[in-house]
């Protein structure tokens, strides 16, 4: 708990999301929607966007005895842009905590489609299902996560609210 909370993550899962609203959230949304989610799997890179399935990643999923997935970020919370060294501390949190729980991930990193904000780095966590990741990702202030199922479509998954895509 002390750890996460000297690198800017919250030790308690049940600390309340940030809210964004009207004109700020929806240009958070088209850039969620716009990104490009690319994962470094063991056979190279995939891309993964938002609404849209990908074998490759499904049959990743099938190798490692996985059926949910989650990428998440610790860069940036709140969607404030914060300092590399600050986001790489936070960023080696995040390892941690995943290798702790035993689940199986890969580097990632969220490219933006328009070029006001720099890639953010990601762990593509498989066997992870959505409750553990938005308590995860909560645990870092983030504001939204990428979610799936082998077989299913990427979904963008707000923390703040049920408003989901």
């Amino acid at each position: 708990a002390e750890t996460l909370s000297r690198l800017g993550g919250v030790a308690d899962a049940c600390r309340q999301p940030v809210i964004v609203t009207g004109a700020a959230r929806r240009a958070l949304e088209a850039a969620f929607l716009g990104t490009c989610y690319r994962a470094q799997l063991p056979d190279g890179p995939v891309d993964l966007r938002i609404g849209v399935g990908n074998a490759r990643l499904d049959q990743w999923l099938a190798e490692v005895g996985a059926h949910d997935w989650a990428f998440i970020s610790a860069d940036n919370p709140g969607a404030r842009a914060a300092g590399a060294q600050f986001n790489r501390r936070r960023r080696e949190a995040l390892a941690k905590r995943v290798h702790a729980a035993g689940w199986t991930a890969v580097s990632g990193e969220g490219i933006p489609a328009a070029g006001n904000w720099l890639p953010e780095k990601s762990l593509l966590i498989a066997g992870i299902d959505r409750f553990e990741a938005e308590r995860l990702a909560r645990a870092f202030d983030q504001l939204a996560i990428i979610v799936g199922q082998r077989g299913g479509v990427a979904r963008l998954h707000w923390l703040d609210s049920e408003a989901q895509h």
